[in-house]
């Protein structure tokens, strides 16, 4: 018995010593092997304290009596049979009823999980890199095309809506198309782009497209450059330690639905995400210059390839209403400095009575639905025809001709 309890001790050594170890040797071994990490990472402590934790109670066991003993191995014979086949009926029911519920599944704000895969299944991506999503264009640019590059993070993506049809992109082409037959559109979208990244894709793909138009889609969190240190995320519980969580919450709808239904209702950090945002990107702060210097250098390239270049301000909203305004007002000054038309996309959502619950994906997604896309379209051409009138018009005879018959 005591080897037993010194290996588990052991096991918690090396666990503590070579985790650093492991996670250098599994970073570039593929999408498996980072699931497998928190295997090879916790297993050693957290089953090496378990171990040590069962020695314990059978030293304890082991200094009864005999007659106790066999009373106490009865009754631990009589329960566990019934008691596991308890828990594995509730996890076989629970995990078979979440698979027919979420037959074709759910989007999740997190981006994670065998439900949200399941939603995304059939998703059509475009030839950019990222890999992104939205209409492509082909080939060089012909006489009287007007070409329309639009860069986003998510929002743009379109996380939490399954047909590429209703992605604001592709209404506003529809759109754009019905007062000019030969207008183009490129996206370049990906969940997780900040404006580092969008800079480097228009630096790849800018003189390619040759845009007429630049759209970029903005939201707060393209500004977290630097590092997201501080951030009030509030994903590290408890249970999400344990070293079987990541590999299990990757497979199992019942077990991915519970933790975040869990994380949801345990109650949220105490720093809220507005007062982070508020306080880091003060004025003069390292992380407010370090946006503003990248922000600016995106400017100069979008104006070096055209002179129409617009801002999209997609509002951080939460059960409150509209939140982080004081942040788009900063955007649109920098706007203002920069010559770039900025659309703040919250001026036309007043009139919605719930605007976070009526433009959120799912009850697990915030990201915008269907109905937020159809408004930024809107939104967008609306604002393209007011202030770029002459933009639109038929340049090319022979397309003229055709309408008008």
């Amino acid at each position: 018995m005591p080897w037993i309890g010194l290996l588990s001790l052991l096991a918690v050594g090396i666990g503590k010593v070579e985790g650093p170890l492991l996670a250098q040797a599994v970073q570039s071994r593929g999408r498996m092997m980072q699931y497998a990490y928190p295997f090879q990472r916790d297993a050693f402590i957290q089953l090496g304290w378990l171990s040590a934790f069962l020695c314990a109670i059978l030293l304890v066991i082991d200094s009864i009596s005999a007659e106790t003993f066999d009373l106490l191995t009865e009754k631990v014979r009589s329960v566990i049979p019934k008691l596991s086949l308890s828990i594995i009926m509730f996890f076989v029911v629970g995990e078979g009823t979440m698979r027919l519920v979420f037959w074709d599944g759910m989007s999740f704000g997190d981006g994670r999980g065998p439900i949200f895969r399941r939603f995304e299944r059939d998703f059509k991506l475009n030839r950019f890199e990222g890999p992104c999503r939205g209409p492509d264009v082909n080939g060089p640019k012909e006489h009287g095309v007007i070409r329309v590059l639009v860069q986003g993070d998510s929002i743009t993506w379109g996380q939490g809506v399954k047909d590429e049809r209703n992605l604001y992109t592709a209404r506003l082409l529809a759109l754009l198309r019905d007062q000019n037959p030969r207008v183009e559109m490129a996206v370049l979208a990906r969940r997780g782009r900040e404006i580092d990244w969008h800079l480097k894709q228009i630096r790849r793909y800018g003189n390619e497209i040759q845009p007429d138009v630049i759209i970029y889609q903005w939201y707060v969190n393209d500004m977290e450059l630097d590092t997201k240190a501080g951030r009030p995320e509030g994903r590290y519980r408890v249970w999400r330690k344990l070293f079987f969580h990541e590999v299990v919450s990757q497979v199992s709808y019942l077990w991915y639905l519970t933790d975040f239904a869990l994380g949801r209702m345990l109650p949220a950090p105490d720093r809220t995400y507005q007062a982070y945002i508020l306080e880091r990107f003060s004025p003069d702060t390292p992380s407010w210059r370090l946006f503003r210097a990248t922000f600016t250098d995106w400017a100069h390239e979008a104006k070096r390839l055209t002179p129409r270049v617009v801002v999209l301000l997609y509002p951080y909203l939460d059960e409150h209403g509209f939140q982080l305004q004081p942040i788009h007002a900063k955007i649109k000054g920098l706007c203002r400095v920069l010559g770039l038309e900025a659309v703040d996309f919250a001026d036309d959502l007043r009139d919605l009575s719930e605007p976070y619950k009526d433009l959120a994906a799912s009850r697990y997604d915030a990201h915008p639905n269907v109905m937020a896309h159809e408004r930024i379209a809107r939104a967008l051409r609306r604002m393209l025809v007011e202030r770029w009138p002459d933009l639109l018009r038929t340049r090319d005879s022979s397309v003229t001709s055709k309408r008008a018959s």
